[in-house]
C-alpha cells in the first residue's frame, strides 16, 4: 500500500492488493489463528465455531460516505455473530467508524416500534468523539451483531484502510 497512491482512481488496484494479501499462505495460516483466538475469547472455546472463508476490504476515501448506521444482526447475522474489525492505515479522527458498544443509546435493535425520525437523530449522535473506535497500534475492535455502528463520512484528508471478518457459532 506504501507504493500506490490511495485514491478513488485506485480503488480496484487497492483491492486486488487486499486480495492478494487474503490469499497468501502466510496471511491465511495468521487469520485461521486468529480466528480460533477470538472464537476461544468470545466462546470460551474454539469447537463449532465458524469463520468467514475470507476478510471484507475497506477502503474509506476521504470526503466519503460509509456506511449509515445499522447493526450487522438487521442482515441477517444471529445472535452468536461477531465482527473483528482490524485497522490497517489511519484510524484516526474524522475518518474512523463509531459505535454504541455499551449501548449508551438504549436502542433495542428488535424493537417493533422501530421509528425513522428516532434513528436520524441517534446517527448524528453516534458520530461524535465519544463513540469513535480508534484501537491501539496493532490491535483490533471485535463487537457482536447488535452492536449499531456506523461510517458516516471521513471528515479527514487521509483514506483509511482496514478489513473485517466475522466469527459465529
Amino acid at each position: 500500500f506504501e507504493t500506490i497512491k490511495l485514491k478513488k482512481s485506485n480503488k480496484s488496484l487497492i483491492k486486488e492488493i487486499f486480495f492478494e494479501i487474503f490469499h497468501s499462505e502466510r496471511f491465511i495460516q495468521i487469520y485461521k489463528e486468529l480466528g480460533q483466538e477470538i472464537a476461544i475469547q468470545c466462546y470460551g472455546n474454539a469447537e463449532n465455531s465458524c469463520l468467514q472463508l475470507t476478510p471484507t476490504p475497506r477502503i474509506f476515501f476521504s470526503g466519503s460516505h460509509g456506511t449509515s448506521m445499522h447493526c450487522d444482526y438487521w442482515y441477517g447475522h444471529g445472535d452468536s455473530v461477531y465482527t473483528a474489525w482490524i485497522p490497517i492505515l489511519n484510524c484516526i479522527p474524522g475518518s474512523t467508524f463509531y459505535t454504541d458498544h455499551y449501548n449508551e443509546f438504549k436502542y433495542d435493535v428488535k424493537d417493533d416500534n422501530f421509528c425513522l425520525e428516532k434513528f436520524v437523530n441517534l446517527e448524528k449522535k453516534i458520530a461524535s468523539s465519544t463513540f469513535a473506535v480508534i484501537p491501539p497500534k496493532d490491535s483490533l475492535y471485535i463487537f457482536p451483531s447488535k452492536v449499531l455502528h456506523a461510517s458516516p463520512f471521513n471528515y479527514s484528508n487521509k483514506t483509511r484502510l482496514s478489513f473485517d471478518f466475522r466469527i459465529s457459532k
